[in-house]
């Protein structure tokens, strides 16, 4: 096991970096397949400089806005809609 604290310190050797994640979400059964189906998930490819962005808060807008179109508009909405 990898302990974040070892790579924090540079004490894992080639691993320079370890963002993790804290949560859950669960689903019923073949709930996420009809969602996916129905197409209320958006779900893009990504690109090697998106796992460990510098800029992590941006990321969303990033990936969205280089999809162009109606993503595009999208990633450019206010992050408070009170402002639109």
């Amino acid at each position: 096991m990898l302990a974040a604290d070892a790579v924090y310190h540079h004490e894992v050797e080639g691993i320079d970096l370890l963002r993790a994640y804290s949560g859950y979400a669960g689903w019923g059964p073949r709930q996420l397949d009809a969602e996916l189906d129905a197409g209320v998930w958006v779900v893009l490819d990504a690109l090697p400089d998106d796992v460990f962005s510098g800029e992590p808060l941006e990321l969303w807008r990033r990936v969205l806005g280089r999809e162009g179109g109606r993503l595009a508009a999208i990633a450019r909405h206010p992050v408070d809609p009170s402002v639109n």
